[in-house]
């Protein structure tokens, strides 16, 4: 790095230049030397803002390896990404990622197509990790490099060539409406009841439910507006805590559904039920979240992470059939879509901001909705023929 003084607009400055990549960056740095300066004090405060903003310009990403490459990349994007995003990157990259690079050597700048495909087929092979889950890898490094482009740091980005392992057709399970109804009424009473309604009748993601708050809900005009998200924020080595968000993902996550008499009623007995725990529970009762509406018996927020953990317990519990929590989001929208829904009217329903989402998980389950589809244009058909023969 070299530095000189400079003045601009009535401003002596010194000018920071240097090589990063394969381009040469500089920097203006404001000094408070007068316009006509001695030689000594210039020289003295040249040397003076050259030692203190060296360490901070000069990073040596040429022998940088690519494991530490993705951890400054990721810090760096911290301020603009989600909680949820970057703890998913940052747990990907230390534990999995940089390890591999890291051990065999491969420098920021020296990785290429080959050694991107190298890891993951060894990860698919040795570790049996999924296609999906190499997808995710993929989306991590692919960005960090792209990023890295942006700053001149490469000159092209390895992972854009990257021929990826296919990833198998999503296939949700899903409960009967029999059987829906019976994990319904099983769950009466317990801390799963309300994740599972809302799950159920609405199709709500675990954030949202436990997001689901009594200000969203307007019993005169009867809906329910999911507005924000419940979510896990890791803090390190120190573990972490949940958070709200007064937001969702995507814009289509933030959505109002019209509530049944039905689904008035239950959230009328929750609220009263609520006010009633209250009472009981005295000073013992958490009023943390006291807008929320999936809490306990004592006022504690039922996370999302608790009913992960609870669900599966609960349905080995009662000789239910196994699947994911999350699949009676999926049992929603299969029970919509065989009864006359349309795609697009479910994609709105689940908060999916593209159709392509919706269409990849649901396409399979919209075989009766076509058919009931080719039947009306059948009528239509032979009719119009009918009128043309009477004619």
């Amino acid at each position: 790095m070299t530095a000189s003084l400079q003045k601009k607009d009535n401003i002596v400055y010194v000018v920071l230049s240097w090589k990063q990549g394969n381009k040469r960056k500089q920097k203006w740095v404001p000094t408070e030397l007068p316009l006509k300066y001695g030689k000594r004090i210039g020289e003295a405060t040249r040397i003076a803002v050259l030692k203190e903003w060296e360490p901070k310009l000069i990073i040596e990403y040429s022998t940088m390896t690519l494991g530490a490459f993705l951890l400054d990349w990721v810090e760096r994007k911290k301020t603009s990404i989600e909680d949820t995003t970057y703890n998913e990157y940052k747990r990907m990259i230390s534990n999995t990622i940089a390890p591999y690079f890291d051990e065999n050597g491969i420098t920021f700048q020296e990785c290429n197509t080959n050694d991107i495909e190298t890891f993951y087929k060894y990860k698919m092979e040795e570790d049996k990790v999924s296609a999906n889950t190499i997808s995710h890898y993929q989306a991590c490094i692919y960005s960090a490099f792209k990023d890295g482009m942006r700053r001149d740091l490469v000159l092209a980005n390895p992972a854009e060539k990257v021929v990826l392992p296919k990833v198998p057709k999503f296939k949700g399970s899903f409960y009967t409406k029999i059987e829906l109804d019976a994990i319904i009424a099983a769950s009466a009473g317990t801390r799963l009841e309300i994740p599972i309604y809302l799950a159920s009748w609405l199709g709500m993601r675990r954030g949202e439910i436990a997001g689901a708050r009594w200000s969203s809900v307007d019993f005169h005009d009867k809906t329910l507006t999911v507005n924000g998200v419940v979510a896990y924020q890791s803090n390190g080595e120190n573990g972490g805590n949940i958070k709200y968000r007064d937001h969702t993902k995507s814009p289509a996550g933030m959505r109002a559904f019209p509530l049944s008499d039905d689904n008035i009623k239950k959230l009328m007995y929750w609220k009263a039920q609520q006010a009633q725990n209250s009472i009981l529970a005295g000073d013992q009762y958490d009023t943390t979240w006291k807008d929320f509406i999936c809490v306990n018996e004592l006022g504690g927020l039922i996370s999302p992470n608790y009913i992960s953990w609870a669900f599966p317990k609960f349905i080995k519990k009662h000789g239910f059939r196994k699947v994911r929590f999350h699949d009676l989001r999926h049992t929603n929208a299969v029970l919509l879509l065989t009864n006359g829904a349309t795609m697009q009217e479910v994609q709105a329903w689940l908060g999916h901001e593209d159709f392509s989402t919706t269409d990849k998980y649901y396409s399979g389950n919209y075989t009766e909705t076509k058919k009931r589809t080719a039947m009306l244009m059948d009528a239509i058909m032979t009719q119009s023929c009918e009128k043309e023969h009477n004619g």
